[in-house]
């Protein structure tokens, strides 16, 4: 049992429903018991490609090149950071899930968080999440769903306490990586590349496409 976990989530693809749009939306929840291990990944990735002094960019899966990628998801594969993923396949959507795109959104969150607390052992956890709505009333909407996904699907006799925070994504080390990991998943169902989920294997709890 852990003290403490953070639990990241961030996802790939797109809600649209377009002829441009992705086939696929896949969300990713990914916990970390040691708040500074996602932080190191980085700062090890920095200084192996980097020069002392050199300004880094921000690791996102869509703008770092292969080798960035497979360097954090390397780091990744060394911890004992959980992941758990879900997502849809678009086609399968209902129509009135399709014309609430925050509900939607919503459902596939919930279903990556609920199958990671399931694994997770924690007296507390803190949720980050990339700030994505200015809207106080959908933030609060969204965080009270949140917090009844982990009361009814944690780990062990009792809930863990819950923080959640909505945070830049340039300023979290541990978004950073899981918009990484989350490429890595979005370019397995959307391509048929495993080759970059396949680094972190045994880090991922549980991985599936739902209906």
């Amino acid at each position: 049992m852990h003290g403490h976990v953070d639990v990241y989530l961030d996802e790939s693809g797109d809600l649209g429903f377009s002829s441009a749009s992705s086939r696929h939306f896949v969300v990713v929840a990914l916990a970390s018991p040691e708040p500074k291990e996602l932080t190191r990944i980085l700062r090890r990735v920095r200084r192996r490609l980097y020069s002392f002094g050199t300004r880094t960019p921000e690791f996102k899966f869509k703008s770092s090149p292969e080798h960035v990628r497979k360097l954090v998801l390397s780091g990744v594969a060394g911890t004992s950071i959980q992941v758990a993923w879900t997502g849809i396949a678009k086609r399968d959507v209902p129509a009135e899930l399709r014309r609430d795109k925050n509900e939607l959104y919503l459902r596939v969150c919930s279903m990556a968080l609920a199958e990671l607390m399931r694994q997770t052992h924690a007296r507390r956890a803190h949720i980050v999440l990339e700030k994505w709505s200015s809207n106080r009333t959908v933030r609060r909407h969204f965080e009270g769903h949140l917090r009844e996904v982990v009361s009814g699907h944690h780990c062990g006799y009792f809930a863990p306490s819950i923080t959640i925070s909505h945070l830049d994504s340039a300023n979290s080390a541990g978004i950073q990586i899981a918009d990484i990991v989350a490429g890595s998943v979005f370019r397995s169902v959307e391509h048929s590349d495993g080759s970059y989920l396949s680094i972190i294997a045994h880090n991922v709890v549980h991985g599936e496409l739902c209906r």
